[in-house]
């Protein structure tokens, strides 16, 4: 096992590009449709239609559409894949909001606390995780902004905030939810 001193030797850097630029523009536009929808106290229907703008986009494909009868604000992509996928007990769907502040906030150390190790990128596997880190926009430090399920073959599947969950290229992510990422295995 790898200590966490030489945690960057495990790191992948994801350069910008144009698919990760229009993977962006399209999660702007779902941002703006979910801010209109809690302004006006309306449904997100709009929110979801532009989700479906991702589909269009090169290596996207929806594996889950997003239930309109389901509130799951809560349900965000740590949760869907630590709580649905990989069913942990600390990270239940739709309750598992203190262990979220962890995971995404302080995710090294609490994933290591959970029985999870970091993974060299050259031996990732499928059902192995991957965590995208950047500068969180509201914090002002590195944190992890997305997780996704490794599928292999630089696939994985991973929900978008409450919306839909997508299929998608590993380096596909829009641009604003990370400039590196790491890859995590459950211990056994």
């Amino acid at each position: 096992m790898i200590g966490f001193d030489n945690h960057n030797a495990l790191q992948l850097a994801l350069p910008d590009s144009p698919e990760r630029q229009a993977a962006q523009a399209v999660l702007d536009q779902v941002h703006q449709e979910e801010a209109l929808a809690h302004r006006l106290m309306s449904d997100m229907r709009r929110a979801d239609q532009a989700f479906e703008g991702l589909v269009e986009l090169p290596g996207y494909a929806i594996f889950e559409p997003h239930s309109l009868d389901d509130n799951n604000l809560f349900d965000r992509c740590g949760e869907y894949v630590f709580g649905r996928i990989l069913g942990e007990p600390w990270c239940v769907p739709r309750q598992a909001y203190p262990a979220s502040q962890y995971l995404y906030n302080d995710t090294r150390d609490f994933l290591r606390s959970k029985g999870f190790t970091l993974v060299d990128p050259a031996k990732v596997v499928p059902g192995d995780i991957v965590a995208y880190t950047g500068e969180h926009p509201i914090y002002g430090h590195e944190a992890t902004l997305q997780f996704g399920f490794v599928l292999g073959e630089s696939r994985v599947r991973s929900r978008f905030g409450p919306g839909p969950v997508f299929e998608h290229n590993l380096a596909s992510i829009p641009s604003r939810w990370g400039s590196s990422v790491f890859f995590w295995r459950k211990l056994l």
